[in-house]
């Protein structure tokens, strides 16, 4: 499949299919087209930028739970790492809001705390990235047949 046609694909075709399965190859040339085309975007106007990132992380996010499908890996992980990203923000929010003055304050009162999300953040995010890049099962498996 080529770069086009995976981002076509992934974008508007399957933007919130999430059963099935996608192959490394195309969720991959999805993915790089996705960031070109972002970054691009983002020169000529931050407005259109974030609308396009909006949309972006469903198609990401769709295309993210079928690749995990391809190598045999429940989708519960992406939430788990949205989770645990969201999780850390609010949790530094309410730190700022309820016992900080100034975000200055809390970077100097809470860099352990900070240091701990970074390690974590970072753990789950490269696990992700491993099962990402993973070879996809070639015989069928529980979410269907192999691409």
């Amino acid at each position: 499949m080529g770069w086009i046609e995976s981002y076509k694909v992934c974008m508007f075709q399957k933007i919130f299919k999430i059963s099935g399965r996608t192959s490394r190859e195309e969720f991959w040339k999805f993915w790089l087209v996705s960031m070109i085309i972002l970054t691009i975007i983002g020169k000529i106007s931050g407005t259109i930028e974030m609308i396009y990132s909006y949309i972006f992380f469903v198609a990401e996010f769709s295309a993210s739970c079928r690749r995990l499908h391809d190598v045999n890996e429940s989708a519960k992980s992406i939430f788990y790492f949205h989770g645990i990203s969201l999780g850390f923000t609010l949790i530094d929010y309410i730190l700022v809001k309820l016992f900080y003055n100034d975000l200055n304050n809390f970077l100097e009162a809470r860099f352990d705390l900070m240091v701990v999300q970074l390690i974590v953040g970072l753990g789950f995010f490269i696990y992700i990235i491993s099962l990402l890049a993973k070879k996809g099962d070639i015989e069928t498996n529980k979410y269907g047949d192999p691409i």
